[in-house]
């Protein structure tokens, strides 16, 4: 009898040893699991750092590139309003040289054709106009209005690239959000207790105590 109740305890001994092994083998896996995915969310708290500062740098150049675009489509619209001008005047400079024979024609004291004056004061000034002037400044200004054409256009190219930066780095972030509540919620099943996923020293000494807990009852074990 008595060395049936030595048996038996014998055999409770090892099952008791062989359940804290097993135990002590789950903990020590489960530590390792942790420090991995603290390592994980290490990572992806930096990576949303980073992200959050290129999106706030990029707010502030699609701002940027946005008012260069409006302060240039004003100055367009102002140019263009110059042009306009320039043209209207050739136009009627044109029209006052195409009548150039009829002013050779007045004279002094004789009534006018056209209105009946008897005096023709504008002669004088008609025939200072200079239509090459004219001209000159027409095509300067529509060279003007070309070159900010052309800038407005590079500065709506370079808006469109800002914005696709932002539209990017928005996809991301979303992204690295999901990655992120994904490993909170994997970290919280593991259920870590007083284990801090920002304290990697912490999580290596735990580690390395499972380690060591499972090593010596596996030890134990073989020696029973």
């Amino acid at each position: 009898q008595q060395a049936l109740l030595a048996q038996h305890s014998s055999e409770a001994s090892l099952t008791a040893l062989r359940t804290r092994w097993q135990a002590a083998q789950g903990d020590a896996s489960r530590t390792g699991q942790l420090q991995t995915l603290a390592a994980t969310r290490r990572t992806q708290d930096q990576q949303l750092k980073q992200i959050a500062s290129a999106m706030e740098t990029s707010a502030a150049a699609v701002a940027q590139q946005h008012d260069a675009l409006q302060a240039l489509r004003q100055r367009y619209r102002a140019q263009q309003s110059v042009v306009n001008d320039k043209r209207q005047l050739l136009q009627q400079e044109q029209r006052i040289q195409s009548l150039e024979a009829h002013r050779h024609a007045l004279q002094p004291g004789e009534a006018c054709p056209l209105c009946g004056a008897l005096e023709h004061p504008a002669i004088a000034a008609y025939q200072a106009l200079d239509l090459s002037a004219t001209e000159a400044a027409l095509q300067a200004a529509e060279a003007a209005l070309e070159q900010l054409k052309e800038q407005g256009e590079n500065s709506k190219a370079a808006l469109a690239a800002a914005q696709e930066r932002q539209a990017g780095l928005q996809a991301q972030q979303l992204q690295l959000q999901t990655a992120s509540a994904e490993s909170v919620q994997q970290w919280q099943a593991l259920q870590p207790a007083a284990l801090d996923w920002q304290q990697p020293e912490q999580l290596s000494a735990a580690l390395r105590q499972a380690q060591a807990q499972h090593t010596a009852l596996q030890a134990a074990l073989q020696q029973a």
